[in-house]
């Protein structure tokens, strides 16, 4: 069936031609104002989002200064004293040995051997194979204090019984040094709860930040710990 439009439609539409289509024009500019307006409501809420958690970093970060001065010149050296000594800037066996020495003093769990896993080692990390003999509680006082009380950061990859001696235990411990590349894209994990952090971990190794005792009357220095 053919549509056919009316006589009265078509001089209607004629007539008014000119309106119907301002109409259609300004029903179009208004949905596309509309859509526009819908992005950019959207780009600047996202930019505003942005801003508002840029700002609170910022807050943050003056918070962590504030309280970073607060605490004082001395506290803070010791802090980095600290830090340095668990994770010094290039590998010191030395104080490897001396920190396996310190933890077996601490919690009577001697170390018989050590032995360096070159093929796990990294630049940043050296991996030990420690073979270490105790009771029950003196490996449990191991396993409590080992990761900071020895004045070396030590991290354990793997625990190993050994059946043929009784209380023998083969450990692969990891130490860890600063050689590490940052790249600048990467950010400090700093925060108001790092120094609260750094002061129980000193109050572990309190024996690292000791001030050095007077000669005794001898004459003879008192030996002070070098780390």
């Amino acid at each position: 069936m053919k549509l056919t439009i009316k006589p009265y439609v078509r001089n209607l539409i004629k007539e008014n031609g000119i309106y119907i289509a301002g109409l259609w024009i300004l029903i179009s500019l208004t949905i596309f104002v509309y859509v526009y307006n819908s992005q950019r409501f959207a780009e600047n809420s996202d930019k505003i989002l942005a801003l508002e958690k840029e700002v609170l970093e910022y807050q943050q970060k003056a918070k962590v200064i504030n309280d970073a001065l607060s605490v004082g010149d001395e506290a803070l050296e010791s802090y980095l004293q600290v830090v340095n000594s668990l994770v010094p800037n290039a590998e010191d066996y030395f104080s490897i040995v001396y920190a396996l020495e310190e933890i077996a003093k601490k919690t009577n769990f001697v170390i018989k051997s050590y032995a360096i896993n070159i093929r796990t080692s990294t630049k940043n990390k050296l991996q030990l194979s420690i073979v270490g003999v105790g009771n029950d509680d003196a490996f449990m006082d191991f396993l409590k204090n080992y990761t900071f009380s020895s004045g070396r950061l030590i991290t354990i990859e793997r625990i190993e019984l050994t059946p043929q001696f009784a209380g023998s235990m083969t450990l692969s411990v990891n130490f860890y040094n600063q050689k590490v590349e940052i790249s600048s894209s990467e950010k400090a994990k700093f925060n108001e709860g790092t120094l609260a952090e750094l002061k129980s971990i000193k109050d572990k190794i309190t024996f690292i930040v000791k001030e050095p005792e007077e000669a005794t009357e001898s004459g003879y220095a008192t030996k002070t710990n070098p780390f």
